[in-house]
């Protein structure tokens, strides 16, 4: 069963250790991927392509300055005159961009435009064949016909020519050198200039192997020459000496040179042919689908890109991370190179083996038909070449030199599927097999039967990888007991209290575990994809959805000695930087083909050079640390309401408040995988992510922002901003702290000036009315006394004729019901039970009159409240004045308290001829109550009484 499962693992591509060392020769090609040019580019006949450090492309032509945009090209708008032929074009420090032109003109590139420089001194008429900068930061113009020229630290251009020293005005190549000195090749070879303190000086070199000078480069300690005839030079800046470079020929006149990944050039001859210097030999390149054209020109970007430029066709690019070869000696499994540069090669078919001085690669002796998985070299003491060779089904193979003997079952061993070797500081070789690990004693490898027994404590499955680690550690990569650690205290699987995955479950299947540099492992699993584990502790790696959908997709892994993790799976290879937590893919237009691998498909040597499977090819990884790994994020411009900002500005108007941000990721390798994400700050919740290139902010408040931006390859972030832009929008004049203090002040004014004439004008208002309201009680006053006067002459007389002598009584009491009348003319409010007694003082004057007939009943418990002065009077004589008093009809007139209000009542029985009335009586109480702001009284008439309701206060 378990040899079923295996494999079907092997029938999908699983199961494979490599440990893969370089092969050199010229079959190690770079893959070139070809980019048509459009738009004007081709009918503006290019000339010269720069990439810059800040990921952009741009393409000098005869019709000016371009830019690579995606698969076309943008004319890059010029401030003046237009440009003639461009024939320089290069990158300050700073990062300026400076392009020099046939007429001896200059241009800086300013925004998204190029400004002409005009320095006081004038600009040369001959053409401009280079820049570069010394270590003072100084200029140098290269010229064809003028010398050399300096912009010196205090501004001013200084001309260098033959009369400053052994230099020509004929200048072909110009650099900077790696102590800061800058080179110029001429007719007459190298002159080193250096300008100091107004001090020019100038040497030469004399022994050339070519005089005539076309092209120049510097490394961190040499400088590479390319000459017309001589091939290519190298100087040595720290033992001074002069190393041709043995080009058989094959050279010609070398027009252009550029540093590649590591320590590699390219160089490009005058018939368009490319070269490739690596380790002191020399190699044609064959870009594909250009082997038949003409290169013009070439370049290097810093994402690890070589550029080709072919005027008539358009433009090459290659990834120079990787080489790769194509193996026609069947699919390859594991490749080795050992001491003495033999370099096997393990396939499906046998092991493959080249010697060192061979071309060829020829089946080693014992191994036709075995299917290799894993190569693992011994260090013999002599130096000579022996290695252990791991098959599926078919033992172990002890190889040296063109032979191997096969260990087996009938020598001893347990099992013969060995899927990982590896060795520890002692005498002990680890194998990872299908049942179980073997454990090998080195001693007895030569004897028949060699010492092989099984590590207790590992299950006899599955046992996918081993890695024995420097401080003799042995890890497993198991299928089912997930990832184990054995040492001297025995066999130990990582349990739950050593890791802090979220969902707290280990991974059971794991395929591969591989060193980490700065300690820890890798580990590549079934459920948890990769891992790291470091001191105890486990922590998931999120390698993105566009990568792979579990770890068994990934066939390979390894971190790089520049510190990169190497993932390999079915779209390529995958690269991911800890520093920024980035991720680069390269698939198939960086030549990968598509489809399933073997597991653990890649490898290092001694000397940090890594291999890796990809389909029949091996492929060769560069690592290089100095390598861009994300987007160069750029904000190109930003528009405050319609008109473009300075960087600097960062105070806007209040109605500077409708922002567009417009920006830029730049990536060569692949453009169309970049995308972006935003976040103004003070504004957004969150990050934002789009694929456009600009975003707009309309109507912002007043107040402080920050717009971060980051570009991303794939959909995938590193969580930090590449760039930050901070500003802030002003609040308008009348909404800031000293307008707003003086509108409050100036509020505060008027509205205490309005308070205080409103309060003298309500003051005078009621007085005025309180003088009104007076004058109109003192003249109704004045209507009561003369009404009660008459009335009470009135009955006197009617008394007088009857009984004279009541009259006599009634004049009496009639004179002092007046004198107390008059006592309260001056007051507006007189107590109940002043009233009361008032109104019985009247009653008395008319019984006086009537008799018997005229009854008052009074029902007053609670003589607290106030009235107005003789309201009851009024009300007892307007009912004897309107009604008849008779033995028949008696008046009863009853005063009743009900609460806050005092009812008069008394019965009605019309005068048959009434009295002349003129209304005042009860009209005067309502006004009184009017005038005093107090409830009116009501009045009702039912049931044959008539009703009076006097409010008490």
């Amino acid at each position: 069963m378990i040899e079923r499962r295996y494999a079907r693992v092997v029938s999908g591509g699983i199961l494979l250790l490599l440990m893969l060392f370089p092969l050199t020769g010229s079959a190690q090609q770079p893959f070139f991927r070809f980019q048509p040019l459009k738009h004007s580019a081709l009918a503006t006949d290019p000339v010269m392509i720069r990439p810059d450090d800040d990921g952009r492309m741009w393409v000098g032509t005869k019709q000016g300055l371009h830019r690579l945009e995606g698969n076309s090209f943008r004319k890059i708008p010029v401030v003046g005159q237009e440009e003639s032929v461009v024939s320089a074009i290069y990158q300050t420090r700073d990062g300026e961009l400076w392009v020099g032109y046939l007429d001896g003109s200059v241009r800086i590139m300013k925004g998204d435009r190029l400004h002409k420089w005009e320095p006081e001194e004038g600009l040369p008429v001959k053409a401009i064949t280079g820049f570069a900068e010394d270590d003072l930061g100084q200029l140098w113009i290269s010229t064809y016909g003028e010398g050399l020229y300096c912009l010196a630290k205090n501004g001013r251009l200084y001309n260098l020519g033959p009369d400053d020293g052994p230099l020509q005005h004929d200048i072909y190549a110009l650099c900077s050198g790696p102590n800061g000195e800058v080179w110029a090749g001429t007719d007459a070879g190298i002159s080193v200039c250096t300008f100091r303190r107004g001090n020019k000086k100038i040497r030469r070199f004399n022994d050339l192997p070519d005089e005539i000078v076309l092209s120049l480069l510097a490394d961190d300690h040499n400088v590479w020459i390319g000459t017309h005839e001589g091939g290519l030079v190298r100087y040595d800046t720290e033992q001074k000496i002069f190393n041709g470079m043995d080009s058989s020929g094959i050279f010609g006149a070398i027009v252009q040179l550029v540093n590649g990944v590591g320590d590699e050039q390219f160089a490009l001859n005058q018939a368009g042919e490319l070269f490739r210097v690596t380790a002191g030999k020399i190699h044609r390149v064959h870009p594909r689908k250009a082997q038949e054209t003409r290169l013009d020109h070439l370049g290097t970007d810093k994402e690890g890109n070589l550029w080709l430029l072919d005027a008539k066709s358009g433009l090459y690019s290659a990834s120079l991370r990787f080489d790769f070869m194509d193996m026609d000696f069947g699919q390859p499994q594991t490749v080795l190179k050992i001491v003495e540069g033999a370099t096997w090669v393990g396939t499906e078919n046998g092991l493959i083996r080249k010697g060192p001085e061979s071309e060829n690669y020829q089946t080693v002796s014992g191994s036709a038909g075995t299917n290799v998985l894993c190569i693992y070299a011994l260090s013999e003491k002599d130096g000579s070449e022996r290695i252990l060779v791991g098959t599926f089904g078919q033992g172990l193979l002890v190889c040296q030199a063109e032979n191997c003997r096969r260990i087996g079952e009938a020598e001893g061993l347990p099992n013969t599927n060995i899927l990982s070797i590896d060795g520890g500081r002692g005498d002990t070789i680890w194998m990872a097999t299908l049942g179980g690990v073997l454990a090998l004693d080195l001693a007895s490898l030569e004897e028949t039967k060699p010492l092989v027994r099984k590590l207790k404590g590992v299950a006899e499955g599955f046992i996918y990888q081993l890695h024995c680690a420097p401080d003799d550690i042995l890890w497993v990569a198991t299928d089912g007991d997930g990832l184990l650690r054995y040492d001297e205290s025995g066999v130990k699987r990582i349990s739950l209290d050593e890791n802090f995955l979220e969902d707290r479950q280990l991974p059971s299947t794991v395929f591969s575990v591989v060193p980490a540099r700065g300690g820890g492992i890798w580990v590549n699993s079934q459920e948890k994809g990769i891992l790291k584990f470091d001191q105890g502790k486990l922590k998931q790696l999120n390698v993105g959805d566009y990568l792979v959908e579990s770890g068994q997709e990934i066939s390979g892994l390894l971190e790089a000695p520049s510190g990169e993790l190497i993932v390999v799976h079915p779209q390529g290879v995958s690269l991911f930087s800890s520093s920024d937590s980035t991720w680069l893919t390269y698939g198939a237009q960086s030549g990968f083909t598509t489809g399933g691998s073997a597991f653990n498909a890649i490898g290092e040597n001694e000397d940090g050079e890594i291999w890796l499977v990809a389909g029949n090819q091996l492929v060769h990884y560069r690592s290089d640390s100095g390598l861009r790994s994300k987007p160069v994020t750029r904000l190109t411009s930003v528009l405050a309401s319609g008109l473009e900002i300075e960087a600097n500005d960062t105070t806007l108007a209040y109605d500077q408040n409708y922002l567009v941000f417009s920006y830029e990721g730049n990536w060569l390798t692949d453009q169309e995988a970049v995308s972006y994400r935003y976040w103004l700050k003070g504004h957004d919740q969150n990050w934002i992510t789009s694929a456009d290139d600009r975003v707009n902010y309309s109507n912002l408040s007043p107040g402080k922002y920050a717009f971060w931006l980051e570009s991303g390859l794939n959909g995938q972030f590193s969580g930090r901003p590449d760039l930050t832009y901070e500003f802030s929008i002003a609040s308008p004049w009348w909404m800031r702290w000293w307008a707003l203090l003086g509108f409050v002040t100036l509020f505060g004014l008027i509205l205490n000036l309005l308070t205080y004439h409103r309060r003298n004008r309500r003051a005078r208002l009621l007085l005025l009315e309180k003088e009104r309201v007076q004058s109109e009680l003192a003249a109704l006053k004045a209507q009561v006394n003369p009404h009660f006067l008459f009335n009470s002459f009135s009955t006197l007389i009617a008394t007088i004729e009857r009984s004279p002598d009541n009259a006599i009584a009634y004049v009496e009491q009639l004179s002092a019901f007046f004198r107390k009348v008059l006592s309260m003319r001056q007051t507006d409010l007189l107590p109940l039970v002043d009233e009361l007694e008032l109104a019985q003082n009247y009653f008395y004057l008319l019984r006086k009159r009537f008799g018997e007939k005229l009854r008052l009943e009074v029902d007053c418990p609670d003589h607290g409240g106030l009235l107005p002065p003789m309201s009851l009077q009024i009300l007892v004589e307007n009912a004897v004045k309107h009604n008849m008093v008779s033995r028949r009809h008696p008046m009863i007139i009853e005063i009743t308290r009900k609460g806050n209000v005092l009812l008069v009542r008394n019965p009605v029985h019309p005068k048959r001829k009434p009295e002349i009335s003129t209304g005042f009586g009860l009209s005067a109480i309502r006004r009184r109550y009017q005038l005093l702001g107090i409830r009116e009284p009501r009045v009702e008439e039912s049931g044959g009484y008539f009703c009076v309701h006097l409010p008490i206060l």
